[in-house]
């Protein structure tokens, strides 16, 4: 009987310090969402932080720590649309500059044409002069 260390169990006055005796109610309430562990919210997408958040909601956020969360959730995602407007705005903007762009080509190529036509008129207008003359 003296071989053995006696434990003598831990008492202090403040009864918020004595250790917690596991029960299975204990361990149920211990037990959070793997999702909810940090080093999971940093590797996972938007979609499992929404999950996540819809969790973390379920186990310990108050009313208005939801409406807050919901609120901050809208936003981002009205951020998110906006910025989805603006890129398609700048690209339609970039696409009427580059039609822009093309028809300018366009028409000045018409206008060389044009004179290059009237030059080749020229030029058969003098040649038919020259054989009608006979001159060399």
């Amino acid at each position: 009987f003296n071989n053995f260390v006696r434990i003598e169990p831990i008492v202090s006055e403040n009864p918020r310090q004595q250790p917690i005796v596991p029960s299975w109610s204990t361990v149920q309430y211990n037990k959070r969402p793997i999702i909810n562990t940090p080093w999971m919210k940093d590797t996972q997408n938007v979609a499992m932080t929404t999950v996540n958040n819809i969790n973390g909601a379920m186990l310990e956020l108050s009313d208005t720590d939801i409406q807050r969360e919901t609120a901050k959730a809208n936003l981002i995602l009205v951020q998110r649309m906006g910025d989805l407007v603006l890129a398609e705005k700048d690209k339609v903007k970039s696409e009427m500059s580059r039609v822009q762009i093309d028809s300018e080509r366009m028409v000045s190529e018409r206008d060389r044409n044009l004179m290059e036509s009237q030059k080749l008129e020229m030029e058969k207008e003098l040649y038919e002069a020259k054989l009608l003359s006979g001159t060399p």
